[in-house]
């Protein structure tokens, strides 16, 4: 999602139905967990990355200011799989256009606000 035109909240690339990057953005920067996977729906070497105001911290300090800042979005071990269940929102998204996307063979952008 776009807000006064920067990037904010999550921000999902698909392939097909098949997550394959994750980002979360706070007003243009880079504010999250940033994760990308193989089209064999496997983590990518050297992510999962962290940001905390556009600046890449290591995981020990993602957690601490996490714990500090509720714009941050938790760490999940979960959350790591490419084939897992996202919000209501996006799933209808991928529904809508999954079909044609699939067709083309290429990729899809999703975002939302939800932070």
């Amino acid at each position: 999602m776009l807000r006064r035109g920067l990037r904010h909240g999550f921000e999902w690339w698909l392939y097909g139905r098949q997550l394959s990057s994750e980002a979360h953005f706070l007003d243009g920067k880079s504010h999250g967990i940033e994760r990308s996977w193989s089209v064999q729906a496997k983590l990518e070497r050297g992510y999962p990355r962290y940001w905390v105001n556009d600046a890449r911290v290591t995981k020990r300090q993602y957690l601490a200011a996490a714990r500090k800042d509720p714009s941050l979005p938790p760490f999940r071990e979960r959350d790591n799989r490419a084939k897992r269940l996202l919000p209501l929102t996006v799933r209808a998204e991928i529904e809508r256009y999954s079909a044609q996307t699939q067709r083309q063979g290429r990729s899809m952008r999703t975002s939302t606000s939800r932070a």
